[in-house]
């Protein structure tokens, strides 16, 4: 079911940053959440969330850099990471998080997936 909402709430910026490739999602307790790639090269991947679809608070904490850790304890930075999406699991939960990485220095003309576990437990 769709509910037509007020046109001045619809032209509002969705929030205050130059954003794009967002992946939305709902929680297991219906909360609705935005992962995306923000233009800021000093973190790159943004979270945003809100109750009900229409008011939305960004996050303070970035949802990813272009650094990942490794399972050895070292790290990867690449030069670029965006498109992100999200596996959750059975509960709505986030398990792994992937996104198009390219290597340093920029501009490069190829990129490829990169899949990361997401929380200690994985």
């Amino acid at each position: 079911t769709y509910t037509k909402i007020d046109p001045a709430v619809a032209s509002q910026p969705f929030l205050p940053v130059t954003m794009e490739d967002s992946f939305m999602y709902r929680d297991e307790i219906g909360n609705f959440h935005a992962l995306f790639h923000i233009w800021d090269p000093t973190a790159v991947g943004a979270h945003a969330f809100s109750r009900d679809g229409l008011h939305w608070q960004l996050s303070s904490v970035r949802a990813y850099t272009t650094r990942a850790n490794t399972t050895d304890g070292g790290a990867v930075v690449y030069g670029r990471r965006e498109r992100p999406h999200l596996i959750l699991d059975e509960k709505r939960v986030p398990t792994h998080l992937i996104s198009a990485v390219q290597y340093g220095p920029l501009p490069r003309d190829f990129s490829h997936t990169h899949i990361q576990a997401i929380g200690s437990a994985h």
